[in-house]
């Protein structure tokens, strides 16, 4: 059985984060990142969407099978 791929569909734009505004790089977000990785590895939290506070941005998490 091959494993699922991981897709994010983004459902809301967000605005340019301060970071990039100030220093031109994306440092990541460590709280996003773990949310994201939970997402890839358990298929509850799948059915729920990410938002981040600071842009507004909003993404779900999909896996789909390859």
């Amino acid at each position: 059985m091959s494993k699922p791929k991981f897709y994010t569909r983004v459902l809301q734009k967000g605005s340019r984060p301060f970071c990039l505004k100030t220093y031109q790089q994306c440092r990541g977000c460590f709280g996003w990142r773990n949310m994201l990785k939970a997402a890839q590895s358990d298929a509850a939290w799948q059915s729920l969407p990410f938002k981040c506070p600071l842009t507004g941005l909003t993404l779900k998490v999909e896996s789909h099978a390859s």
